[in-house]
């Protein structure tokens, strides 16, 4: 988990390794992720990326949260 303070314009990247997600919370502010305004409460999950970037329209308070590898669901076996 991370969080940081952003002021307004403030850009940031944060790099996802391979195969992993994120979930980005607004706490406080307004952010700009590709086309989508977020705003205090917001959230966005972020998978299939190489990157989670967004950037500050006011001044900011986010949480980032590196949630991991997704979880695979090994197919159930013969019942008997």
């Amino acid at each position: 988990m991370y969080s940081t303070l952003l002021f307004e314009g403030q850009h940031m990247v944060y790099e996802l390794p391979a195969g992993r997600s994120a979930w980005l919370h607004i706490v406080q502010g307004q952010v700009t992720v590709q086309d989508t305004v977020l705003t205090t409460g917001d959230g966005i999950g972020i998978s299939a990326q190489l990157a989670v970037s967004f950037t500050a329209r006011e001044e900011t308070e986010v949480l980032l949260f590196d949630v991991g590898v997704p979880v695979e669901v090994e197919p159930a076996g013969p019942e008997v």
